[in-house]
């Protein structure tokens, strides 16, 4: 992932957005990025972090009911626009 104009990390891929909600946590955006990536990349692997989404009602915090299972992660990422 590369940090984008809006210092969220994107894929350039697919340009889901993520974001360190906490020290340990990384959420998803529900909205897609724009492909307006900085010229900076990750070079870190990120382990050990907890997955979940962003809060709807404030995106930089993460909601803490996450995902419960894969089929849920799925749900998400079929919305995410």
């Amino acid at each position: 992932m590369i940090l984008n104009m809006d210092d969220f990390w994107e894929c350039p891929t697919c340009r889901l957005q993520a974001h360190t909600a906490t020290e340990a946590t990384v959420a998803l955006l529900p909205t897609r990025g724009s492909s307006q990536l900085k010229d900076t990349k990750a070079t870190a692997r990120i382990l050990g972090w907890y997955l979940t989404k962003a809060d709807p009602k404030a995106i930089f915090k993460a909601d803490p009911s996450g995902f419960d299972t894969e089929e849920d992660l799925r749900e998400f990422l079929k919305k995410v626009q």
